[in-house]
């Protein structure tokens, strides 16, 4: 095998183009339309979330001009090298040449032997080397031996046959492979400069990545939080840490320290935050004060922003402003890395004030604020003429069910415009319901110690302003066949195929889905019963399937199944259900199962070597006369051993 390389250059240049057309193509799609702003028309059509969708594009737009410049450049750089190379291959000439006797000889296919050889008389008296002058004898050799080669091809049935088969007179040659690689590049001075290239490519660059990957996944963990804030959660969370000790952990995360150092105008702007939040904590008979176990600056700073998110104070400084939103964004998701420690070690409490916690920082409201302040242009001093004399207005269902006179007349103090934006938000809002809940051992009538119980949820999500005719009522099974097919089916086939709409956070930095939650514990000891489910996908109706396992212990077990949202205040649904253990005397008897193991065939080979046996043995030796040989050899084995 022969390896030629790419005389012309034409195929290393289609290489490179090919490779260019791939990586520039996909570069400048991701330049031009990569950082464009999701659809608008499933985002919360309200004033205020559509000003929060501008400046996260304003805001996209100065990431992408900042940070895309070299992008840009080498881009430019890449279509320039493009427009080169595909210069080089139009411009380049192709040299593609088959070699054919007729062509050689100046013939056409169709001529007879005769002419051919009055032809070569005539070339070879023309191009004989001692025929022409000395200036031109060997270029006149050269032209001699192709036409003689021609020839010898044409009037030898050997050599045409060699041709015919082989493309060569000569027969059968060596296979030769071409590499898409132009000589100047392997040979002569290039090939120092191709060394290093290789040298700084696998030598350099990539244990740089490698390297970098690697300290970045010991650093992180696969939820992407860091392996040092999980370790502080994991220290410090117990199962009576109430909302403002969890808060308090959350602010001494390692990633608050790393990006949200302690600058020196933090001096002044950090106590006049704080003097504010006080403010607004003592507004709402609550009390603010600075954490006395994690006492580091960031911590301070960290949860001096967080409590001014969730008490709606403003911040002014441009700074501080700027870790908020970042601040605000990263505890929603350390949020979720502190309900999985909860979760893990089975406590319901801490599980459940964790998902407030989200609620918080998605809504930007506190624990005991009422769900009515989601809804734009609702203040705190509007909320006192909820709860006046018949009224007691403190969900937004509740809104929605008033009257459209009384509602407007309650919310007298907005304008037209104002309210018209109130109710868009208000129709939207999501109510949670759960219309189906069952605790069935699958195949049996009754749940025994150990056995494993399908709990089945049915969920259903509407909005406030949707007419609960549109859900049409859940049929309910009558028979336990129909049970235990329901609880059979696999719901999961088909989940993720739905994704909800972003949700109303206009105090939330990010945009944000909603998510819920499916617990199932037992508040009679604080502790969850079985693994809870994250529903990401909740469009109209939904089962939700859990498997656990029954207590050891005979006797009644009262449950609630928990099913809370991470975005929503107020939406959350509760629903309490009973399981009986009972003693398993009570399930049917099994029927005996026929397990012994049938004689073998006589003419079988089993059945002939069972016969020998039998004829060796004497018979099938007592149960006891046999265990009494196998001892006896046992003991005369262990006294030879002696």
């Amino acid at each position: 095998m022969q390896y030629n390389y790419d005389e012309s250059g034409v195929t290393f240049y289609y290489f490179v183009l090919t490779a260019l057309t791939i990586l520039l193509g996909w570069a400048t799609l991701q330049q031009l339309f990569g950082n464009s702003a999701a659809s608008a028309k499933n985002l919360c059509p309200c004033d205020q979330c559509r000003q929060k969708e501008q400046k996260l594009r304003r805001e996209r737009t100065k990431k992408a001009i900042a940070g895309g410049k070299l992008r840009f450049y080498l881009i430019a750089a890449g279509w320039f090298i493009f427009a080169y190379v595909a210069y080089k291959i139009a411009t380049t000439p192709v040299e593609l040449k088959i070699w054919d006797p007729y062509e050689v000889l100046g013939l056409s296919t169709s001529a007879e032997l005769d002419q051919i050889k009055k032809h070569y008389k005539k070339l070879s008296l023309k191009y004989h080397p001692d025929k022409v002058a000395d200036e031109l004898k060997e270029e006149s050799e050269a032209k001699f031996v192709e036409i003689t080669k021609a020839y010898k091809v044409l009037t030898d049935d050997e050599i045409r046959k060699n041709y015919e088969e082989w493309g060569h007179p000569d027969g059968r040659q060596a296979f030769t492979m071409g590499i898409a690689l132009p000589p100047w590049l392997i040979e002569g001075g290039s090939s120092h400069f191709v060394l290093l290239a290789y040298v700084a490519l696998f030598g350099g660059l990539l244990p740089f990545v490698v390297g970098r990957w690697w300290y970045k996944s010991r650093r992180y963990t696969k939820d992407q939080i860091m392996n040092q804030t999980m370790a502080l959660f994991f220290k410090e969370m117990r199962d009576t840490t109430n909302v403002k000790g969890l808060i308090d952990i959350m602010s001494a995360s390692t990633e608050f320290a790393e990006e949200c150092a302690w600058r020196p105008s933090d001096d002044d702007a950090v106590p006049k935050l704080v003097a504010r939040v006080k403010a607004a904590a003592e507004a709402r008979s609550e009390r603010f004060a600075r954490s006395k176990k994690f006492i580091t600056p960031t911590a301070y700073k960290a949860s001096a922003l967080l409590y001014a998110h969730i008490y709606r104070v403003a911040v002014a400084d441009p700074s501080l402003r700027k870790d908020q939103e970042y601040i605000i964004s990263k505890a929603a998701h350390l949020a979720q890395g502190m309900m999985q420690i909860a979760l893990s070690h089975g406590w319901l409490t801490s599980s459940m004030f964790c998902m407030d916690i989200s609620q918080m920082l998605v809504q930007g409201t506190t624990l005991h604020d009422t769900p009515l302040l989601q809804l734009p242009h609702i203040t705190q001093d509007m909320l006192k003429h909820f709860r006046t004399g018949t009224r007691n207005i403190r969900t937004v269902p509740d809104l929605m069910e008033m009257s459209e006179k009384d509602r407007r007349s309650l919310l007298r103090s907005l304008t037209d415009e104002e309210y018209a934006n109130t109710m868009l938000v208000a129709k939207r809002h999501p109510r949670l319901e759960v219309t189906r809940a069952i605790l069935k051992v699958i195949g049996d009538d009754a749940c025994t110690p150990g056995a494993i119980i399908t709990f089945l949820v049915r969920l259903r999500l509407s909005e406030c302003g949707q007419s609960a005719a549109d859900f049409s009522p859940p049929q309910q099974p009558t028979t336990a066949e129909e049970v235990d097919t329901l609880l059979a089916t696999d719901y999961e086939a088909n989940a993720g195929k739905q994704r909800p709409p972003p949700a109303h956070a206009p105090h939330f930095p990010l945009n944000k889905l909603p998510v819920w939650w499916v617990v199932l514990g037992d508040l009679r000891s604080n502790g969850i019963v079985a693994t809870s489910i994250t529903v990401t996908d909740l469009v109209g109706e939904r089962e939700v399937k859990i498997q656990f396992q029954a207590p050891m212990r005979v006797g009644h077990y009262p449950f609630t199944v928990f099913v809370k949202s991470d975005t929503y205040l107020g939406c959350d649904a509760r629903m309490d259900v009973r399981l009986q253990v009972h003693e398993p005397s009570v399930l049917p008897a099994e029927p005996d199962v026929d397990d012994d193991i049938s004689e073998p065939e006589e003419d079988s080979l089993a059945g002939q070597m069972a016969a020998m046996r039998r004829q060796q043995g004497g018979g099938a030796a007592p149960a006891g006369k046999a265990a009494a040989g196998k001892a006896a050899v046992d003991s005369d084995t262990d006294s030879d051993d002696d």
